[in-house]
């Protein structure tokens, strides 16, 4: 509905609301149509957030934020965008298109730096296999990372295995 502009953010909350749903999962990972740094929302200013907030939290739902990479700077603006609309997790994946081994092991590093962030905020982080990593390699990030902030997401839909490897095998 974002990308055939059918539906923006407030529209999608009140869709959410009015099934029933518990929360909204809301989505900053650009894509076709949708906005080049926020994905559905429409920007990071504090003012717009907070009507996000506002309309979330007068539904009573539940927010998570859905993002993508691990480096200090993709991490750090989705903890202020957690923030200003009232999320207490992000969902976020570390490889795009291909698997980097060094970007897994880089990940522990860029993570462990927004820890104190996070702790700040209340949020937490969850690491998700998104199609080529294993649970074993997320987990190893997690006990890398080691702090109660940061934790593992798996997505059985991002697999055809159910554990990793959908474009690489071993």
């Amino acid at each position: 509905m974002f990308q055939t502009k059918r539906m923006d953010i407030f529209g999608f909350i009140e869709q959410a609301w009015k099934l029933g749903l518990d929360g909204v999962e809301i989505n900053i990972i650009p894509d076709h149509n949708l906005h080049p740094e926020f994905g559905v929302l429409d920007g990071d200013d504090p003012v717009y957030l907070a009507r996000v907030k506002e309309a979330i939290q007068f539904r009573n739902l539940y927010c998570e934020l859905d993002a993508r990479l691990t480096d200090e700077v993709s991490l750090t603006r989705a903890i202020n965008i957690a923030k200003g609309i009232g999320a207490d997790v992000i969902r976020t994946y570390i490889n795009v298109n291909e698997f980097d081994p060094a970007l897994m092991k880089k990940a522990i590093t860029d993570v462990k730096k927004i820890v104190p962030l996070l702790r700040k905020n209340r949020i937490k982080l969850a690491i998700e296999n998104h199609e080529d990593e294993t649970a074993d390699e997320i987990i190893a990030v997690v006990k890398g990372v080691d702090s109660i902030w940061v934790g593992a997401h798996c997505d059985v839909g991002n697999t055809h295995d159910g554990v990793g490897r959908t474009r690489r095998s071993r």
